[in-house]
């Protein structure tokens, strides 16, 4: 008698035991990527003001897919990042650059960055380092220079929003490559052509 309940609370401790490690391995299985996150903490190592915290949750050794405007694929890979400002509020904004570490996310298939009014620099040339982007609204910052010329090599594009920015000189005739492009736009810049 004795024997038997040693052998079920045996039982009962190696199914404890068991569902305690698969509850841990599933735990660290759902981080995110450590190229993700080393981009997205670069990133967040550009931005000079976040009066509004928008970037509160981005701390080293958490899971990033957790973080405030990081959508992720399946628990790992981030597939979209989203830091948009409220339209009413000039205030409350991100001021700094856009890092070229987002390079990282080779997962990426879109990028928002609407309304931040204060995010200034070039056009983010990393862009052309993601396979997988098809949506790109960068609109209302403070970006500014040329769109690159080769602009119609992101051949997945479905939107294309720069409105709202600096951008100076020509239209890049790239853009007529974008076959799949549904969405174009560029107006409030300085843009020719």
């Amino acid at each position: 008698m004795q024997s038997l309940f040693f052998s079920h609370l045996l039982c009962a401790f190696l199914l404890l035991f068991t569902l305690l490690n698969l509850r841990y391995l599933t735990a660290e299985a759902a981080k995110c990527h450590p190229d993700d996150e080393a981009g997205l903490l670069a990133f967040k190592s550009g931005i000079t003001a976040d009066p509004s915290g928008m970037l509160q949750s981005w701390k080293p050794g958490t899971d990033c897919c957790s973080w405030n405007g990081i959508t992720c694929l399946q628990g790992t890979r981030v597939t979209a990042l989203d830091l948009s400002g409220q339209p009413q509020n000039s205030t409350q904004v991100l001021s700094g650059t856009i890092s070229p570490s987002l390079s990282k996310l080779q997962f990426l298939d879109g990028v928002y960055f609407l309304n931040l009014r204060k995010l200034s620099g070039p056009f983010p040339n990393f862009l052309f380092s993601l396979p997988r982007l098809i949506f790109i609204y960068i609109e209302n910052n403070r970006l500014s220079g040329p769109i690159p010329e080769n602009v119609g090599s992101l051949a997945k594009l479905q939107a294309f929003s720069l409105q709202g920015n600096r951008f100076s000189g020509h239209i890049p005739t790239s853009i007529s490559q974008l076959t799949q492009l549904s969405q174009l736009r560029l107006g409030g810049n300085l843009l020719t052509g």
